[in-house]
């Protein structure tokens, strides 16, 4: 994919059969926001992940990306820095153990989802899965490695 094509040459192919090709546009610096939504619905996971990490996602784009059915594309979108504390929560009540590994790693985490992780209010705290998510969350209350 030409690093220089526009939004409109990239509509043109946002349609095509390879599933690499879409796979690139959703990384490309030039999709648009109606690109992503279109990808988000792709039927491969890995061209919705790509769409979740995209620089030019919204909001709402990772909002849809986190509601989507593959694991790996609620991963792909946990995995940004640019995560609000309402994302961040969804991530760490996720139903899978890697988003919510992935979730606590996230350089946005707060004290607030720290301490939540660690509370008895937490759905996953006797997880037999969820054991190493609270050993890294009472590593960074200790070491007070969070945002704010």
């Amino acid at each position: 994919m030409n690093k220089n094509a526009t939004s409109n040459n990239l509509e043109k192919v946002l349609n095509d059969k390879n599933n690499n090709v879409r796979y690139k546009i959703a990384q490309h610096k030039n999709v648009t926001g109606q690109q992503l939504d279109k990808l988000l619905n792709d039927e491969k996971w890995t061209v919705r992940s790509a769409a979740a990490e995209s620089p030019n996602a919204t909001k709402e784009h990772i909002k849809k990306a986190m509601e989507d059915s593959s694991h790996h594309v609620r991963k792909s979108a946990m995995s940004r820095s640019d995560l609000d504390h309402d994302l961040l929560m969804s991530g760490l009540h996720d139903t899978e153990s890697d988003v919510r590994d992935i979730a606590i790693k996230n350089s946005g985490i707060t004290k607030k989802h720290l301490e939540h992780v660690l509370s008895d209010a937490y759905p996953y705290r006797k997880s037999f899965f969820d054991q190493p998510v609270q050993k890294i969350a009472q590593k960074r209350l200790e070491s007070k490695d969070y945002n704010g």
